[in-house]
């Protein structure tokens, strides 16, 4: 019986880790759902905030220029020979694949919102780190605790910050965002990620996944119990064949032993008392 207790408590302890290991892994996704969610939405406010920028700026900054975006490579030997002959080049002569190279940007279009960064500075509108915030706000919604900071590029000093998360440490830091091609400044975000955010948002699954090992957990519990009501079962069964075994032998013992007397003396008083033995 002892063995069936052993097992069955093993069991319960399995089920016990693959549900936390469950709603761990459960945790990871939400914060990696959470994580990719969150650098689309910065972008998308990064690139909104310098166009309210532009927006609100009344420099006419191209005075009727063409402004075009052209690899290198892909210029023809004219283009390139005519901005070569530029005395000097042109400061918004920018590099996109160093950027890339570098990890300052992801994708051409990122490094198109640095130079229209570029533009709205020049135009007297700086970068605005509480409009960022707000941007932010508007698409991604949630009430995490999270902090805004603006740093400089070289020895790290904050310059501005908003936001509410007082911690050092943070479950996500994005990587720092520059400000401009010239990169002078930064910007990153840090946010947690509590766990009752978590609960709540996935009060469902873990709800069907505690009824689940609930229930679980109820059949070992009753499996347990009929293995013992059978094996007590079993016990008094056992226990009353012992007896009808012994009640039998007494009297059979008796007659093996009167029929050899028989045997030898043939004797008709010993054939009688064996049978009253009998019955």
């Amino acid at each position: 019986m002892k063995k069936y207790y052993f097992i069955t408590i093993c069991s319960i302890i399995c089920i016990i880790i693959i549900q936390f290991l469950y709603i761990q892994n459960l945790y990871r996704m939400y914060i990696l759902e959470q994580e990719i969610q969150i650098k689309k939405t910065l972008v998308i406010a990064f690139d909104q905030e310098v166009k309210e920028r532009r927006h609100n700026s009344n420099n006419q900054d191209l005075a009727g220029r063409k402004f075009t975006l052209k690899r290198i490579e892909d210029m023809t030997h004219e283009e390139l020979d005519s901005l070569l002959r530029i005395e000097p080049i042109p400061t918004d002569t920018i590099d996109l694949d160093r950027f890339i190279e570098e990890g300052i940007i992801l994708t051409k279009e990122e490094g198109m919102t640095l130079i229209d960064q570029d533009f709205a500075e020049r135009d007297g509108k700086p970068f605005d780190l509480s409009a960022l915030d707000s941007i932010f706000h508007s698409y991604y919604a949630k009430d995490f605790p999270y902090s805004l900071t603006l740093l400089t590029n070289t020895d790290k000093k904050v310059i501005d910050s908003t936001g509410n998360l007082d911690k050092a440490s943070a479950d996500y830091k994005s990587r720092l965002l520059p400000i401009g091609t010239k990169g002078e400044k930064r910007v990153q975000l840090k946010m947690d990620f509590p766990f009752s955010y978590f609960i709540l948002h996935e009060v469902g699954l873990l709800i069907l996944a505690f009824i689940m090992g609930l229930f679980v957990l109820l059949c070992l519990i009753v499996q347990l119990i009929v293995i013992r009501i059978k094996s007590e079962r079993l016990k008094r069964w056992e226990t009353n064949a012992h007896g009808t075994i012994h009640d039998l032998k007494a009297p059979l013992n008796s007659t093996v032993m009167l029929l050899s007397l028989i045997k030898q003396s043939e004797a008709k008083s010993y054939i009688a008392y064996g049978r009253i033995q009998v019955k």
